[in-house]
């Protein structure tokens, strides 16, 4: 019995000491700490108004509400230079005066599900794994501005971003991310933007956007699903020196749409059902319905493209020949290695294509259009060859690593003054 009530009390003892281990670990962890334990607090009149993270002393933050108490005045919160940043559950729900969240410079990050109840802006730079829970911001209000700068993206779950309104500003600057779910992203803004972003796959109805004017520009787009995105403008719509594969699924409804410098896979005239007006310039359309999306067109507004022509496109003359778009023919140009208007195609191949129904508008290239290409800077020969720029992400510095100084276009520079204004007036305060 003696031997008995001993096991018992060292089993108590070690369960003790087990404990109290556990509870030191969390402790050490941060679990339990207070946010101005391991974050820079500047505070004024009793108030904390600022807190920065640099994650110095730690290489991992793991934020929880416990660690938010006393704080709830903070109107601005920066992370940076973390190797893993977690914001869980209700992190900052306390924090009703939370304006701007910025962070920057992170191997990981994570943002969960409700971690807000009120903030104006949140501003991502240079994260090499950004993740975020399912329906992260669904329902959002009060939110203006929403910037994602050079980061990698592996998955947008299902409703991270759905139903947000209000924003003035939502903006993908150099992203790259493999798949946008269904119902991930369907937001009302003022200004939505996509630049310098690379995005392989979009399921069904993964982009919904309701937006004043809407702008993407120098970006690669994998396979798209049936409706994948829809776009709504109030104002304009403009898509600039893009690569689209397969079939071209962005549905577009507004009253102005600039196609600029794209390169489409496969383009439908239905494309362009819902657009009031159009203008489409040096674009390559490698597979199109030729015979309906011509007729669509005025040629002051449809020029200098080039399209795949063959025997099977149809007699796009007899299509155009009573019309006072005749002209446009003659303004758009096949895809080859010289100078061929479609005019000269269709007129130069109709004997050809009944006698061998397979004729290359290279076989048109004489002497005089080759000097025609060299010479001209009307037509689209000169974006024949064109290199969109690369979408990979920038080389970036984390932690102890050097900087290295890129060179910026004027959105990334926008974006990238913003952060560092705040982390300016983080340091200023400082003193």
């Amino acid at each position: 019995i003696q031997s008995a009530d001993t096991n018992k009390t060292i089993s108590k003892m070690y369960r003790t000491v087990y404990f109290f281990c556990l509870f030191f670990t969390l402790l050490c962890g941060g679990v339990f700490a207070n946010i101005c334990d391991v974050c820079d607090c500047q505070s004024a009149g009793g108030r904390v108004f600022s807190i920065t993270c640099d994650c110095i002393a730690t290489q991992d933050l793991h934020l929880t509400s416990s660690m938010m108490m006393k704080v709830e005045s903070t109107n601005m919160v920066i992370i940076r230079n973390c190797q893993t940043v977690s914001i869980e559950r209700n992190s900052f729900a306390q924090l009703d005066k939370l304006d701007t969240l910025g962070i920057q410079n992170c191997l990981r990050v994570y943002l969960a599900t409700g971690a807000f109840s009120k903030i104006n802006s949140l501003l991502i730079n240079n994260v090499q794994n950004l993740s975020f829970g399912e329906m992260s911001f669904m329902g959002a209000r009060g939110i203006k501005n929403i910037i994602i700068n050079s980061s990698n993206i592996t998955e947008m779950p299902h409703f991270s971003f759905y139903d947000v309104q209000g924003l003035d500003r939502f903006t993908l600057f150099n992203v790259n991310i493999d798949t946008i779910r269904t119902n991930a992203i369907n937001i009302s803004a003022n200004t939505v933007g996509i630049e310098s972003a690379e995005i392989h796959n979009i399921e069904t109805d993964g982009i919904a956007v309701d937006a004043t004017k809407v702008y993407i520009q120098d970006s690669e787009f994998g396979q798209q699903n049936y409706r994948s995105v829809k776009v709504k403008t109030k104002y304009q719509t403009r898509l600039l020196n893009n690569k689209f594969s397969g079939l071209f699924r962005i549905e577009i409804t507004s009253p102005f749409v600039e196609f600029s410098k794209n390169r489409f896979e496969s383009l439908h005239s239905s494309t362009f059902s819902t657009i009031t007006l159009s203008r489409m310039m040096s674009n390559t359309v490698t597979n199109g319905d030729l015979q309906n999306i011509f007729p669509l067109f005025s040629h002051k507004d449809f020029h200098s493209n080039q399209f795949y022509c063959s025997c099977q496109q149809g007699n796009l003359l007899n299509v155009t020949k009573n019309s006072p778009n005749y002209e446009i023919l003659k303004e758009n140009f096949c895809i080859s290695n010289c100078s061929v208007s479609v005019f000269e195609y269709e007129v130069e191949s109709a004997a050809k294509c009944m006698k061998d129904r397979v004729l290359e508008a290279n076989s048109f290239c004489t002497e005089d259009r080759w000097l025609s290409k060299n010479v001209s800077s009307t037509t689209p020969r000169e974006d024949k060859n064109r290199v969109l720029p690369p979408t990979l992400l920038q080389p970036r510095f984390l932690l102890d690593e050097s900087p290295e100084v890129p060179v910026h276009s004027g959105s990334e520079k926008n974006i990238l003054n913003s952060l560092a204004i705040m982390v300016g007036l983080s340091l200023m305060l400082r003193f």
